[in-house]
């Protein structure tokens, strides 16, 4: 019973150098799967924020409200200056930006044509409140050189019907 296996010398390197070797190749493969992968996920995520943004932006845009129009053009502005932009995304972001300019370029031409004067404003002029006066009198002057009295800044409050004192925001 004294058998004994007797395996070649290349068999021998084989085994005990291609397991590790093995394992290696292994490690190094599936590392770059999931780089490739992470890569992709990144890249679909950035994608579906920017088009999430895109959408705010635009309906922000063609909003009614000057202010909220405002941002939303300037956010189209900065998203379509942004180098994350693939050329797809850059082709939904000028199609949004011309969309939501076409409004007032169709205003202003309207304008032109019927011979009236249009004004445009590049950016709008920041909102800035600014109380001065002399506490001491009780009376104080807002940016609009309306005296608020008691010292109270005029915030648009409207005391509502006959005054019941509930107060109704203007717009």
């Amino acid at each position: 019973m004294d058998q004994m296996t007797v395996l070649p010398t290349w068999a021998v390197w084989v085994v005990s150098l291609g397991a590790p070797v093995g394992a290696v190749l292994g490690v190094v493969v599936s590392n770059w799967v999931a780089r490739r992968t992470a890569g992709e996920t990144e890249q679909r995520s950035r994608r579906e924020e920017t088009m999430r943004t895109l959408r705010w932006a635009a309906e922000l845009a063609i909003s009614p409200d000057d202010g909220r129009a405002a941002l939303g053009v300037a956010e189209l502005r900065a998203l379509s200056q942004s180098e994350m932009n693939d050329d797809e995304q850059q082709a939904f972001v000028d199609a949004a930006l011309t969309q939501a300019l076409e409004g007032p370029r169709s205003a202003i031409e309207a304008a032109e044509l019927a011979g009236q004067e249009a004004e445009v404003l590049v950016e709008p002029p920041p909102v800035v409140t600014i109380t001065t006066g002399d506490p001491a009198s009780g009376v104080e002057s807002g940016t609009d050189g309306k005296e608020a009295p008691g010292g109270q800044e005029d915030r648009g409050r409207d005391d509502g019907p006959a005054g019941s004192g509930e107060g109704a925001r203007r717009t």
